[in-house]
């Protein structure tokens, strides 16, 4: 998961810091599951074109709304 909600009151509790390291944990567990480069690599392209495809996915609302 590499994005987590926090509300408000989660916010304000934390003295409006965000906390990211659950994102640091997750991210060290799965580099220590994967250690193959390659492996890697094709990790990293998968995630890159999900996130392409949201972006692909915002620019078409905001399209829409104009």
């Amino acid at each position: 998961m590499r994005f987590k909600r926090f509300s408000k009151e989660e916010i304000i509790k934390q003295n409006y810091r965000l906390d990211f390291t659950w994102l640091k944990e997750e991210l060290s567990s799965e580099i220590t599951e994967i250690s193959d480069p390659h492996e890697l690599a094709l990790n990293l392209i998968d995630e890159l074109e999900i996130i392409t495809d949201n972006f692909k996915e915002v620019i078409q609302l905001l399209d829409e709304n104009e």
